[in-house]
């Protein structure tokens, strides 16, 4: 499998919840860049940018039936 490949494939477990953003990240980061992953996520139409209540911007990441606030925002390490 080619690293495209690899993380649809985790973009896909992250939709189905199945994993995390930052799972996704620590179990393959070595491999995948952050910025693809959340690139694939959004052609997959399951994350949307939003501003939390501190004034940051947050991505969130829609699971099956809803929509789930994500725990990173564009200050946090890539990686």
């Amino acid at each position: 499998m080619n690293i495209l490949g690899m993380t649809y494939m985790l973009a896909r477990s992250i939709r189905e919840g199945q994993m995390t953003r930052e799972d996704a990240i620590a179990e393959c980061g070595h491999l995948i860049d952050s910025e693809t992953l959340d690139e694939v996520l959004a052609s997959l139409d399951c994350v949307r940018d939003e501003v939390n209540e501190a004034g940051e911007d947050i991505m969130v990441i829609r699971v099956p039936d809803s929509w789930k606030p994500g725990v990173w925002t564009d200050e946090d390490p890539q990686e």
